[in-house]
């Protein structure tokens, strides 16, 4: 069985909304160890919608997880 990263998996999934006519894609948020610009530039080329380095400070992964809409803001 062939594997794939997970900008295939990125790609392979926004193609797949396209031929359906989706409005509606789901959003990536990519949590990599890979630092390089080279990499996150291929992450946005690929549509990655939300990008966090690892390791990741909890306030990062709360203001990224309130811009997915997995969190509400208090008040």
């Amino acid at each position: 069985m062939p594997h794939l990263d997970g900008l295939q998996v990125v790609h392979l999934v926004k193609e797949l909304y396209k031929t359906i006519d989706e409005t509606e894609c789901p959003k990536f948020l990519m949590h990599t160890s890979n630092q390089e610009n080279a990499f996150r530039k291929r992450c946005e080329g690929h549509k990655v919608d939300f990008f966090a380095e690892k390791p990741i400070k909890e306030e990062r992964l709360a203001k990224v997880l309130l811009q997915m809409g997995f969190l509400k803001k208090n008040g």
